[in-house]
């Protein structure tokens, strides 16, 4: 199954009516959508194009459904195959943690402040160590 195709799940059962169930079908959902989550995360880790995870990036972008673990994922392989290649995937990826929240912004701080003076390994190794 693609990235595609797992993130579709993702993405209809965030269309679902939560309310609607009662609490062993919310808890069955619940259930179905980490065991989701946890098949997205596996899959980016495996993914060897950078053209199909820039088009996951870009496609959560458009939507903003992914849990940021599954962004995490996405963000962190891209950046093990660019390597230093490209300093803007790191940029985009603190742009990115900034979105959920006030939590993430101490992270973002630092891989941006390691980007700006040029100390790409040491911005590589925060990225990898980030967990969602």
């Amino acid at each position: 199954m693609t990235l595609k195709a797992i993130a579709n799940k993702l993405f209809v059962i965030n269309l679902l009516d939560w309310s609607a169930l009662n609490e062993v079908e919310q808890e069955m959902m619940q259930q179905e959508r980490n065991a989701i989550v946890q098949r997205f995360v596996e899959k980016a880790g495996q993914e060897n194009s950078i053209f199909t995870l820039k088009a996951m990036i870009e496609y959560d972008k458009a939507n903003f459904f992914l849990p940021v673990q599954c962004i995490i994922s996405l963000y962190q392989r891209l950046i093990f195959l660019a390597q230093s290649k490209d300093s803007n995937n790191y940029l985009d990826f603190a742009k990115y943690l900034r979105l959920y929240g006030s939590d993430w912004y101490a992270v973002a701080d630092e891989i941006e402040s390691l980007i700006g003076l040029n100390e790409i390994e040491e911005a590589f190794k925060i990225v990898m160590e980030i967990r969602g």
